[in-house]
């Protein structure tokens, strides 16, 4: 007997367009407890009915950019050989500026 035949529907859906809203968002940067399919999965479903400039689904799109970014950073960091102050510093400047 399949689902429709015992008049359920199939788990996931049907659910409220505005259900997802309740998925909490970080709104400054990614939390290092989600990893990047977290934030894909989160990105998909607020997309599917949501405005491209929705604030939800902008701070999820920024979340994803930001763990992107840390663990790639991250990465670098960890190899040889070690950045000095002064391409610390530029690379700093860089992201503040948001060049």
């Amino acid at each position: 007997m399949s689902w429709v035949d015992a008049g359920h529907k199939p788990p996931g859906r049907g659910l409220p367009p505005r259900a997802l809203s309740e998925v909490p968002v970080p709104s400054v940067l990614a939390d290092a407890q989600h990893s990047d399919r977290y934030y894909i999965g989160l990105i998909g479903g607020l997309s599917r009915d949501r405005a491209p400039d929705d604030p939800e689904l902008v701070r999820a799109r920024q979340a994803l950019k930001a763990l992107r970014l840390r663990q790639h950073v991250e990465k670098v960091l960890d190899g040889e050989p070690k950045l000095t102050v002064e391409q610390i510093d530029g690379i700093i400047d860089l992201l503040r500026t948001g060049a």
